[in-house]
């Protein structure tokens, strides 16, 4: 008679989604809000959306921030868009996007797109290194600087839209979502005829 040992040893790791190497990042939840059309003061930041975000485990942010202009004065001549990442308080800009500049604005101007998408950057310049935010509750903001002057009524934004997603390594993911982990160690021997 010939007997077979068959030895199995080893820690299985069972998640929703596939893994991968923990440098890889990957999408784990993005939203969007489209806020109201509204005027915004001149000369001043004006948050025209503002957006609750959790973090759940250590995340990039990849921002999309949108809006129709119009001014309705040869004051405004341009200005910039840009997206900031608040602490839960609303205190501290802890990271912004780059700000995006318009110089097309005029009195007799149509209605003109601005945007900017980017990974949100450490510090209120957006012009930091990569943020990667720790767990926790933020605000996102976007926010339009409208240039040119200070007076008169400030130019129209209409339908601003703010959408961001998260971005987190695999394996963070997996410790985040919970996992069954079982640990093999199994002997067997098999008699064979």
């Amino acid at each position: 008679m010939l007997s077979r040992r068959v030895s199995i040893r080893g820690l299985v790791l069972l998640a929703a989604g596939a893994l991968s190497s923990a440098n890889s990042w990957a999408v784990t939840f993005g939203d969007t809000l489209a806020g109201p059309s509204t005027y915004v003061a001149p000369c001043i930041d004006g948050v025209v959306v503002s957006l609750p975000l959790t973090v759940a485990v250590p995340s990039r942010i990849f921002v999309t921030g949108t809006a129709e202009v119009e001014s309705f004065s040869a004051v405004y001549t341009g200005g910039a868009i840009k997206v900031w990442l608040r602490d839960a308080a609303d205190t501290t800009t802890l990271a912004a996007s780059p700000y995006a500049y318009s110089a097309s604005l005029t009195a007799s101007t149509a209605i003109v797109s601005w945007s900017t998408s980017a990974l949100l950057l450490a510090g209120n310049t957006g012009m930091g290194t990569v943020y990667s935010a720790p767990p926790g509750n933020y605000l996102l903001k976007l926010v339009i600087n409208p240039s040119g002057g200070c007076s008169g009524v400030g130019p129209y934004a209409y339908f601003p839209t703010l959408t961001y997603i998260l971005l987190s390594s695999a394996l963070d993911r997996i410790f985040a979502d919970g996992f069954n982990a079982m640990i093999l160690d199994r002997s067997e021997t098999t008699l064979v005829a």
